[in-house]
């Protein structure tokens, strides 16, 4: 897997039998985290118990790039995006020693960044106020998997996936 333009989408090619209907799910650090679906939604399918997304390749397709656990195209986080000069950047990720966020508001205001771990515990908290935001958040004595940041303006929450990998 690459993510040759530091999106935090990362590409993959694979050929695959066209027609052919393929189960497939996303996981990280060999399986110790698995996305969780309850079954019914519109790119999953329960066979034996087990909650896959589900795809049928056709001629030299692309899937689109999916968010986790979720069927919703992955894009930008949506967050305000008419208050943002420059939308917020959170790199690198995978992080392994520093996670540099980095944005710019068009007028200044407050900004909060919560960082969670898997289980929904908070791990680090940070506010900024003003229009830059450039900070370097050290990571290195956070455990392998992945995290959640909830970015909140006046009016707008947002959450990014961020992986720490050691």
């Amino acid at each position: 897997m690459t993510d040759s333009d530091n999106d935090s989408i990362y590409e993959l090619t694979v050929s695959l039998p066209e027609g052919d209907t393929i189960d497939y799910k996303f996981t990280l650090d060999g399986w110790t985290t698995e996305e969780q679906f309850a079954g019914g939604e519109t790119c999953t399918r329960t066979v034996g118990g087990f909650t896959n997304r589900t795809y049928v390749p056709m001629a030299d397709a692309t899937l689109a790039a999916v968010c986790w656990e979720s069927c919703d195209a992955c894009t930008s986080t949506g967050l305000g995006e008419e208050l943002w000069q420059n939308p917020i950047v959170i790199s690198p990720n995978p992080a392994q020693d520093v996670l540099r966020i980095s944005g710019e508001l068009k007028m200044a205001g407050e900004v909060s960044f919560v960082l969670y771990d898997v289980q929904g515990r908070e791990i680090l908290t940070r506010n900024y106020t003003g229009t830059q935001l450039n900070d370097e958040w050290n990571v290195s004595g956070l455990s392998d998997g992945m995290y959640t940041i909830r970015i909140q303006t006046e009016g707008s929450i947002a959450t990014e996936k961020v992986i720490i990998r050691k």
